[in-house]
């Protein structure tokens, strides 16, 4: 019976270990491109802060509503992305550019929460 036990065990930590093997072995294969998805995703960033900073402070400073946290959606935040996608993406010749107008920006916000039981929940990130 303990001998049973004992090669269980051992069949057991034998599969553990080839998950770990190929787990592994899949993380190394798709480094390259979590590497570059990680590059493009800091570039993207660093493109779209300064193209929305402004307006953003305009609204946090607005006299009518001093907004201290909202969110901002809409086609001007899809407008200001795809903008950013372009200037990040000017010398890949696969990328097909957009170019999307807006008139407004959509402001959310009052009781702002992340539980998505709640009628505006939003994922923070």
């Amino acid at each position: 019976m303990q001998h049973l036990k004992e090669r269980e065990a051992t069949e057991e930590k034998e599969k553990l270990k080839r998950i770990q093997d190929a787990t592994e072995a899949e993380r190394v294969t798709m480094l390259p491109f979590t590497e570059k998805a990680e590059q493009l995703a800091a570039q993207l960033k660093s493109t779209l802060i300064p193209m929305i900073t402004t307006e953003l402070k305009k609204i946090s400073k607005h006299k009518t509503t001093c907004l201290e946290k909202f969110v901002v959606g809409g086609s001007w935040a899809s407008a200001k992305i795809a903008e950013a996608l372009c200037i990040v993406f000017h010398d890949n010749e696969s990328f097909a550019p957009v170019s999307l107008h807006a008139n407004d920006i959509d402001v959310y916000h009052e009781k702002l929460t992340d539980d998505n039981t709640k009628e505006l929940g939003v994922q923070f990130s």
